[in-house]
């Protein structure tokens, strides 16, 4: 992984499915939201953006609708990109 990040390999309690756990010196590493471009923000897969960004890793942390449109918040880049949903019945 190179210096100031770390990988390692967990076993789910089923014993086969394989946990992959990163750790990331901040110091080293930056960390930041990405929401793609448009309204709805466009479609793209985390191996496209990770080559895109020249990133080290991406990790894909939302849910998406139907049309592959965002639910929930996303701010990016100090800017909300996507509401908060308002009467949704989950977090």
């Amino acid at each position: 992984m190179g210096p100031g990040a770390t990988r390692a390999t967990l076993l789910a309690s089923d014993g086969v499915t394989p946990i992959l756990l990163f750790r990331f010196r901040f110091d080293r590493f930056r960390a930041e939201v990405v929401v793609g471009a448009g309204s709805p923000p466009h479609a793209e897969t985390t191996a496209d953006l990770r080559r895109r960004r020249r990133a080290v890793a991406a990790v894909n942390g939302g849910f998406f609708d139907e049309h592959g449109a965002p639910l929930g918040l996303r701010i990016a880049q100090s800017r909300e990109r996507v509401p908060v949903r308002r009467n949704v019945d989950w977090g």
